[in-house]
């Protein structure tokens, strides 16, 4: 048995406006419309994106122990200080890029005040898609 992460889901309240939003600043390419939501897709990646339609903005993020709002997700990013820049410049507010054991992220919010997690791979972590392909072919 064999299982993959398939979708993430968003929250928002404007689907046209958040769906033309993802397309402009995350790449996203659309799958379709459907009832209350957008499916998207990345153009390298297998995992998909769900923008589902609320009435009211919703909080789709937890609490850890130490009391700082985390994300349930994050996007990997080549080139975070690019992605940063660019976000900046297009008016999103985003967080100084921080590092956190040679991993390099900053924090951004859609237009729902959904908070987005952006984060660039580390050579050699334990956590970086290269490695993760090793522990897969063993």
């Amino acid at each position: 048995m064999m299982f993959k992460v398939g979708s993430v889901f968003i929250p928002v309240t404007d689907l046209e406006y958040a769906a033309k939003w993802y397309q402009k600043h995350f790449h996203l390419r659309l799958i379709e419309h459907f009832e209350g939501g957008a499916g998207f897709y990345f153009p390298d990646s297998t995992v998909q994106l769900g923008l589902i339609k609320t009435e009211s903005p919703q909080d789709p993020h937890f609490i850890d122990h130490l009391g700082q709002k985390n994300s349930s997700f994050n996007f990997v990013a080549n080139d975070i200080a690019a992605v940063h820049a660019d976000f900046t410049n297009e008016g999103i507010e985003v967080s100084p890029v921080s590092d956190f054991g040679g991993m390099k992220f900053f924090d951004c919010q859609d237009p729902d005040g959904n908070i987005l997690s952006i984060v660039e791979e580390v050579p050699g972590s334990p956590y970086h898609s290269d490695e993760i392909k090793k522990l897969q072919k063993k």
